[in-house]
């Protein structure tokens, strides 16, 4: 099965699967809707929405969560087919999880969504020839594990290993209003 293609008017929008943070993927989608001058104000945003604007202004900010309800809006609003609003979906969840088991799977699951690749030596992601399919890619090595391979502390030229954990994100509801 190959990835399916985007909807009308998305041609250079993000994409969703360069994303593990759903909150980090509207900032960027709001971004790119200013290049176009396209409604970019969190109150124009949200009355398109129909989402309370203190509320939207909140999920960007990272003290709320997209709410199920939400999802086929936003999903409507982004022109995400099918294929990317379940990956949206896994997105809210991961950023849900309240405790390490559910982090660890709800990444999992976002890695089994995403197009195979292609540092793993398989097809262009997005691309469409790409594929959907669990990556081949070894699964991302803990923090112990990482510290058994390096020793007590990374060397010179040693990269720190991937955690994937969430962060506060650096964009406010501030910025979009400016």
């Amino acid at each position: 099965m190959s990835a399916p293609p985007l909807l009308p008017e998305r041609s250079g929008a993000p994409e969703i699967y360069e994303f593990v943070e759903y909150r980090r993927y509207l900032q960027a989608h709001v971004e790119w809707r200013r290049g176009l001058g396209k409604p970019v104000s969190v109150r124009q945003i949200a009355l398109r929405l129909k989402i309370d604007h203190s509320l939207l202004a909140k999920i960007l900010q990272g003290t709320r969560h997209l709410g199920p309800a939400h999802l086929g809006t936003v999903a409507s609003w982004l022109r995400l087919d099918q294929a990317r609003c379940t990956y949206l979906e896994a997105m809210i969840a991961y950023a849900r999880s309240r405790n390490d088991e559910a982090l660890h799977r709800h990444f999992e699951r976002l890695r089994t969504l995403r197009p195979v690749d292609p540092r793993c030596g398989d097809a262009a992601p997005h691309a469409p020839s790409a594929t959907l399919a669990v990556s081949p890619c070894p699964p991302f090595p803990t923090k112990t594990e990482f510290a058994a391979q390096t020793g007590p502390g990374p060397t010179v030229g040693t990269p720190p290993p991937f955690e994937h954990t969430r962060s506060e994100p650096a964009w406010s509801a501030s910025n979009a209003l400016a």
